[in-house]
């Protein structure tokens, strides 16, 4: 039953952090209050935030915790830093490439998302 709920908090995980890319992408084609979007990755949360940088003192972030039994574990994006921002009109990203999000408990037990300068994010 253990590995059954890891399992699942993996699968939820990337599900999470596919839902927050997309939704910062059609923030931004949208031009939602007249801002670009990004994500911000971390170990253990993601979050949405609006501008050309991420603060994390800024009170329209949206933060998304990641359960306890999964963590980011690798952020290899184009720049090397630890967003996605995507660009106006276009939703198109500089900062592409992958995250890596695995079971603490079991290391092999991975999810990748890959990041499209098109903007568009999937997983494996």
């Amino acid at each position: 039953m253990s590995r059954f709920r890891s399992g699942k908090a993996l699968q939820v995980v990337a599900e999470d952090v596919l839902s927050l890319l997309d939704e910062g992408r059609a923030d931004t084609l949208s031009a939602k209050d007249s801002y670009a979007y990004g994500v911000h990755f971390e170990s253990s949360i993601i979050v949405l935030f609006r501008g050309a940088a991420y603060s994390s003192s800024d009170s329209s972030n949206k933060k998304v915790d990641i359960d306890g039994a999964v963590e980011i574990s690798n952020i290899s994006l184009a720049g090397g830093g630890a967003e996605v921002l995507f660009q106006r009109l276009t939703g198109k990203t500089n900062q592409s490439g992958t995250v890596t999000i695995r079971l603490k408990s079991d290391t092999s037990k991975i999810k990748t998302i890959l990041i499209e300068t098109s903007g568009v994010a999937s997983v494996n």
